[in-house]
C-alpha cells in the first residue's frame, strides 16, 4: 500500500473511531456491532468482533436474539461475533445432569450442523459438537469412544460433523499416543481430519510439555523447516506460541510474527506477541494506531495479533476511545 494511501487510511480510521466517545451512541455493545458491521478498517471491524461476542457472551444474550443478528449482519466480523456467542451457548454443559441429557444434547446438535436455520448456526453447532464429542469421550460402552470420533471425523456426510470430530480428536489423542506415534500417524494416514486432529494434539504435547519436551529453539526449528511436514510445523509453531511469551521479548516476536520464514512460525510467534500485547501497557489508541498501519499490507497473523489485543482494550472499554490514549 502507498504511503501516502495508509497515512488517509490511519488518518481516517483515526477520525471515525475518536467519534465513539459520544455517549450518545447507546451501549457499548451498539457500539461494538456497528464498528463489526460497519465498512471500516478490517482490523477494527474484527477487534470489535471479537469483543462484541465475549460481550454477548457475559450478558447471555438468547439464541434467538443471536440468529436474528446474524441473519441482518452486513459483515462476516458481525456474523463471526454471533458464532461465537452460540458456539458457547450450544456448548454449556451446566444444564446436562446425566450422560444419557448430554448425549442427547450431542444428537441434537448434529441435526442443527445439518440442517440449522442458517450457516451461523450450523457453525456454532459444529463447534459446540466438537466439544460434546470430547466431554463425552469415556469409553467404549457409554459416550463416544476413539473409534467412533475418528469414523465421524473421516466418514460423516457433513463436513460441519468431520469437523467437529477432529477438534475433539486435538484433545483425545494426547491421552492415547506419545509425540512419536502421533508424528507417525501424521505421516501415514491419508485423512486431512485425522492429520489435523493430530497435528492439534502433537502441540498439546508439546506445550504441556510431555516428553519428549522440545525446548524453545527446538520448537523454532521445527516450524520453520520447510522440508518438513506442514501438519508437524503446525504443531510446532503452536506450542512455541504457547509457550514464547513469557520466554521471549515482544520486540523478537513481533519481528517473527512479521517475517519469519513459515507461516506457521509466523502464527506461533504472532500468537505469543498478542499476549504479550494484552500485558503491555500499550493503549487502545496506540493499537489501534498498529492495526491501521498494519491493514493491507502486514502478514494476517501479524494482524491477528493487534486485533487480539485490541479487542482486549475494546471489551474493557466498551469501544469508548479518546484522544491521546
Amino acid at each position: 500500500m502507498p504511503a501516502r494511501s495508509k497515512s488517509l487510511v490511519i488518518i481516517v480510521g483515526l477520525a471515525f473511531l475518536f467519534s465513539w466517545t459520544n455517549p450518545a451512541i447507546g451501549s457499548s455493545i451498539d457500539k461494538l456491532e456497528k464498528l463489526a458491521d460497519s465498512d471500516f478498517i478490517p482490523e477494527v471491524r474484527e477487534a470489535a468482533s471479537r469483543a462484541l461476542a465475549r460481550k454477548y457472551i457475559n450478558q447471555k444474550t438468547s439464541p434467538s436474539e443471536l440468529i436474528n443478528i446474524a441473519e441482518n449482519a452486513g459483515t462476516d466480523q458481525l456474523r463471526n461475533a454471533v458464532i461465537s456467542a452460540l458456539t458457547r451457548r450450544y456448548e454449556d454443559a451446566k444444564r446436562l445432569g446425566s450422560l444419557k441429557e448430554a448425549l442427547e444434547k450431542a444428537s441434537q446438535l448434529e441435526e442443527k450442523v445439518k440442517s440449522g436455520e442458517i450457516p451461523a448456526v450450523r457453525e456454532a453447532a459444529s463447534s459446540a459438537l466438537g466439544f460434546h464429542y470430547l466431554a463425552f469421550n469415556v469409553n467404549e460402552v457409554e459416550g463416544y469412544s476413539l473409534r467412533e470420533v475418528e469414523a465421524i471425523a473421516t466418514g460423516a456426510e457433513d463436513s460441519g460433523l468431520r469437523k467437529a470430530g477432529s477438534v475433539a480428536l486435538e484433545y483425545i489423542y494426547p491421552n492415547h499416543y506419545s509425540a512419536d506415534e502421533l508424528t507417525e500417524l501424521i505421516t501415514s494416514t491419508s485423512h486431512e481430519t485425522i492429520k489435523r486432529g493430530a497435528a492439534g494434539a502433537l502441540a498439546i504435547r508439546y506445550s504441556s510439555q510431555m516428553p519428549p519436551n522440545p525446548d524453545l529453539n527446538t520448537l523454532r526449528e521445527i516450524a520453520t523447516d520447510e522440508n518438513e511436514s506442514r501438519w508437524i510445523r503446525e504443531a510446532s509453531g503452536r506450542a512455541f506460541g504457547e509457550l514464547a511469551s513469557d520466554q521471549v521479548k515482544s520486540d523478537q516476536l513481533k519481528e517473527l510474527a512479521l517475517s519469519g520464514n513459515t507461516a506457521e512460525i509466523r502464527a506461533g510467534a504472532a500468537d505469543a506477541w498478542s499476549r504479550a500485547l494484552i500485558r503491555s501497557e500499550k493503549t487502545q489508541g496506540e493499537l489501534l494506531r498498529m492495526a491501521s498501519a498494519a491493514t493491507g499490507f502486514a502478514p494476517s497473523d501479524y494482524r491477528k495479533a493487534i486485533t487480539v489485543a485490541l479487542a482486549d482494550r475494546m471489551f474493557k472499554t466498551g469501544a469508548r476511545v479518546q484522544g491521546g490514549q
